[in-house]
């Protein structure tokens, strides 16, 4: 596998409901594969699977997988819930199935771990290169998080 970050950047935006102040935190993903890495199992943390394996491992970037993976471990236990999720060049050029993928363009959400996508793809179709973007809202207690940025240089 040759999952690899090449950046990433974490920020919140205040979300306006009147006297309650709320925070929804967004982190964005670039990433870089095979087109035969097929596990992308982002939202597997404490046990990091195939992705962040390969993602720490990597020469040229795998500081920024170690400090991606760092920080979201520090983020998913303020989260409430996560809001969205979206990769245009997944959303464009693939087509999400109900089962197995079985095409070079399909792939599958297999699961959420820690309010994170685990992907599945084709061998040989996967994606190359994308971002991810990540939309969560935050528990009340997080608030302080509310005006601090993070991440690599993008």
């Amino acid at each position: 596998m040759s999952f690899a970050v090449t950046a990433w950047k974490g920020y919140a935006t205040p979300i306006d409901q009147g006297t309650i102040k709320r925070f929804e935190f967004t982190v964005e993903m670039y990433i870089t594969a095979a087109n035969t890495d097929v596990d992308a199992d982002i939202g597997d943390l404490s046990t990091p699977g195939t992705f962040w394996t390969a993602a720490i491992a990597d020469v040229t970037y795998g500081t920024y997988g170690t400090a991606l993976l760092a920080y979201l471990k520090s983020l998913v236990p303020k989260v409430s819930h996560m809001r969205s999720w979206h990769s245009e060049a997944i959303d464009t050029s693939y087509l999400k199935t109900c089962g197995a993928p079985a095409l070079g363009n399909e792939y599958q959400v297999v699961s959420y771990t820690s309010h994170l996508p685990n992907l599945l793809f084709v061998s040989g179709g996967a994606p190359t290169s994308w971002k991810l973007t990540m939309t969560f809202n935050l528990d009340t207690s997080a608030w302080p998080l509310a005006d601090t940025k993070y991440g690599s240089d993008i």
